[in-house]
């Protein structure tokens, strides 16, 4: 037997598999810079519309997005993925947290959308303690419903809003 044909082969075999794995590394990797730069480019205009956002505009995007952090809890709960459940249950109260920051409490109404807002926090943290997505549910409906009457009292106001006439030249 030719020791020194076989112990070639072996090397060469090597070599090939080397190369595969290589190329297989590059091939990952271009997919990996082709999704990222996907990405960044998702987040770029992601932060270019939440930067030119107009205020009602920036609360109807933090209400759809605790909306959906509530529905990726609820799904990540489903798929028995807890620690994606609580990550995203978690992004929800902090968007629920910022409501009940922001309200300006001279008004009369501030009191009952914080009181609203404390029992939507009480429901999404036993939602997240107790692993239930009724009470996910709960709380999710009734950002929809806040949500909802948002949107409906931005189009009243951008009716009642004098219209502005730019001049021709």
């Amino acid at each position: 037997m030719d020791y020194t044909n076989t112990a070639n082969n072996y090397a060469n075999m090597a070599k090939n598999y080397t190369n595969m794995a290589k190329n297989y590394i590059n091939t990952t990797n271009n997919q990996a810079n082709t999704t990222n730069n996907q990405a960044n480019m998702a987040n770029n205009y992601k932060n270019q519309q939440i930067m030119t956002a107009p205020p009602e505009q920036l609360t109807l995007m933090l209400y759809n997005g605790a909306i959906r952090f509530i529905t990726e809890s609820i799904q990540a709960l489903e798929q028995g993925d807890l620690a994606k459940s609580n990550n995203a249950n978690l992004r929800a109260q902090d968007v629920v947290r910022e409501f009940m920051c922001t309200l300006d409490m001279k008004y009369e109404i501030s009191s009952n959308y914080a009181a609203l807002y404390d029992y939507i926090e009480y429901r999404l943290i036993q939602g997240n303690i107790k692993k239930d997505k009724a009470q996910l549910a709960e709380a999710q409906t009734m950002l929809q419903e806040l949500r909802d009457t948002w949107g409906e009292a931005m189009k009243i106001a951008k009716a009642n809003r004098p219209q502005q006439s730019y001049a021709q030249g």
